[in-house]
């Protein structure tokens, strides 16, 4: 069994994600209304496929930014920092927010639109919930996960957690990979 390492490394992939949702927010602020386009709405997913992409790295209002910013320097940096590849956190990043949005499809009625990082974000708390519990090692991502999770379940009755979900399942299935912690 391996043993974190807890020496201080930049998180540069998770601080990357952030620059990129920070530039997204500041073009989506001065091209109003076209960022439209790019948001993920159900019924238009066969003539929008790229939707489910896009709107990721769209958000509502400044504090849905913050928010979503906040989450992913939290939690971004701890996944960083226990997986042995940068990869996996992208690819879990990307998944959840993608899967997080599709999964809605059947859920959610066809004229709703979403936008935002929550699936992602709440994919990335999952994935280290299951790296967590297989090596008896919680920090606080349980404790701001878990936050995270309770304002979904306030502000978008939870909506969310199809991110949270597939962040779990991939993280399982991928676990002995996702478990080779840097010693």
């Amino acid at each position: 069994m391996g043993e974190i390492d807890c020496r201080f490394t930049w998180p540069t992939l998770t601080i990357l994600l952030g620059v990129i949702l920070t530039l997204a927010f500041i073009l989506q602020q001065i091209s109003s209304p076209a960022w439209i386009e790019y948001v993920f709405i159900p019924r238009f997913l066969l003539h929008r496929p790229w939707t489910p992409l896009t709107a990721i790295f769209l958000h509502l209002d400044l504090a849905h930014f913050g928010l979503n910013l906040l989450g992913l320097s939290l939690i971004g940096q701890d996944i960083e920092r226990m997986t042995a590849s940068k990869k996996e956190l992208l690819v879990i990043f990307l998944l959840s927010g993608i899967a997080g949005h599709l999964l809605l499809v059947p859920l959610a009625p066809p004229n709703s639109c979403y936008l935002g990082a929550s699936n992602a974000i709440l994919g990335l708390f999952g994935a280290e919930l299951v790296i967590e519990f297989t090596y008896g090692a919680l920090s606080d991502a349980l404790f701001w996960g878990g936050w995270f999770l309770l304002i979904d379940l306030i502000d978008s009755g939870g909506l969310h957690l199809t991110g949270f979900i597939t962040g779990v399942v991939y993280s399982i299935l991928r676990r002995k990979k996702l478990c080779e912690l840097k010693i």
